[in-house]
């Protein structure tokens, strides 16, 4: 087991494998490589150990003495607008007539969640989908596969797992994939559970139709 600020979980070892394929696929840069796994560790030293583990060269490694990232809001300006230029014929860009779109809140243990809900515009009673988001967070992405689904005939709910920390939006997007790890999966499960609940509140979405997906 690699030793670090945080212990390396079977998730963790996912996420950092995962990492390391974006970076050996040219998809993330060294530098961002470095700080997902610093964020998912805890500690440079973790990182190093952890990057060697996954088969990292020495000269691909980081400095001992390099800084920990920070936590800050990052520039999405990559994601900001994915739809006018995406790859996927089927993105519903925001502003369809034929959807509607907005952020919603709902209760979970006493917590505020936050949520992209979208529905048919037209009105009448739909099927539910509850849409879980990667290791990204609720990004404009995420809420596109939520148009998607509102344009096929669903109300379509993608929560924000983030919502206790701010939200997705308030943290740089290198750190989201360990502060989703940290929260624990109980945790996610039980926002969904109430993300069932409410949609099961709306009137134009029939509870007893209820689906899920994630990515």
């Amino acid at each position: 087991m690699i030793k670090t600020g945080k212990e390396i979980g079977t998730f963790r070892k996912y996420l950092i494998e995962e990492f390391y394929d974006d970076y050996r696929e040219g998809e993330i840069n060294r530098r961002t490589f470095i700080r997902r796994v610093a964020f998912l560790t805890g500690s440079m030293a973790a990182t190093i150990a952890a990057m060697s583990a996954v088969g990292c060269q020495p000269i691909e490694l980081p400095a001992p003495t390099e800084p920990m990232p920070t936590d800050a809001p990052a520039e999405e300006a990559a994601e900001l607008q994915p739809v006018p230029d995406a790859k996927s014929p089927f993105s519903v860009p925001e502003g369809d007539p034929a959807v509607n779109g907005s952020m919603v809140t709902f209760d979970s243990g006493g917590d505020e969640i936050m949520g992209y809900l979208a529905s048919p515009a037209a009105e009448g009673v739909y099927p539910a989908m509850l849409v879980c988001h990667e290791n990204r967070g609720l990004n404009p992405h995420i809420e596109d596969v939520a148009r998607r689904f509102a344009k096929e005939g669903y109300v379509a709910l993608a929560l924000d797992l983030l919502s206790r920390e701010g939200g997705t939006a308030s943290h740089d997007r290198d750190a989201v994939p360990g502060l989703l790890t940290d929260a624990g999966a109980d945790r996610h499960v039980g926002d969904f559970i109430a993300a069932a609940d409410y949609l099961k509140s709306l009137d134009n979405a029939d509870g007893q139709r209820m689906g899920m997906i994630g990515f």
